[in-house]
């Protein structure tokens, strides 16, 4: 894996995944960086499949809320399965 860093924001703004060959596998860039809860944080996430250059999959946050209290028992593996 390699990733490509932000100097000044430390935010990550590319990712290129390897397989078991050293092959480039998929590549990730991270875009449009925008405030959510007073954090820079890119808006828009753009995978690539190595092998298929032309097909991408593209996760865009509207929100994000950090520091949300979340009850412990929310993360164990019985409400895990009860969620899926």
């Amino acid at each position: 894996m390699l990733i490509w860093v932000d100097q000044k924001e430390y935010l990550q703004l590319r990712v290129e995944n390897y397989d078991q060959q050293d092959e480039i596998a998929n590549t990730i860039e991270f875009e449009e960086i925008r405030e959510f809860d007073n954090r820079q944080v890119p808006s828009r996430m753009v995978l690539t499949p190595a092998d298929k250059p032309n097909q991408h999959t593209i996760m865009t946050y509207n929100t994000l809320d950090f520091n949300v209290d979340l009850d412990a028992s929310f993360f164990t593996q019985q409400n895990m399965r009860r969620i899926r």
